[in-house]
């Protein structure tokens, strides 16, 4: 967010890379931030950097799997079950 700093994750560790853009792009060291239990972002970004550096935002997962399910409809057969009486 500052331009300072990239953030990226490696396996459980969130981690930070002090770079430089001028004269010409470096990074100059990296170091952990810190380790957890957090859901791997697959396609998606699973984390945010807060506007003062100083905070992240992250999707907590763990060993257990997460499930979005999604059924289409599913009101209508409500409704219908419950006028047949079921």
């Amino acid at each position: 967010r500052d331009g300072r700093e990239l953030f990226y994750r490696e396996g459980d560790a969130m981690m930070a890379a002090s770079v430089r853009a001028q004269p010409a792009f470096e990074v100059t060291g990296r170091r952990r931030l810190f380790s957890g239990a957090f859901l791997p972002g697959g396609s998606f970004r699973e984390y945010d950097v807060a506007p003062d550096v100083r905070r992240f935002v992250m999707v907590r997962g763990g060993a257990s799997t997460t499930v979005l399910l999604s059924i289409q409809g599913l009101l209508e057969r409500l409704r219908h079950d419950e006028r047949r009486g079921r």
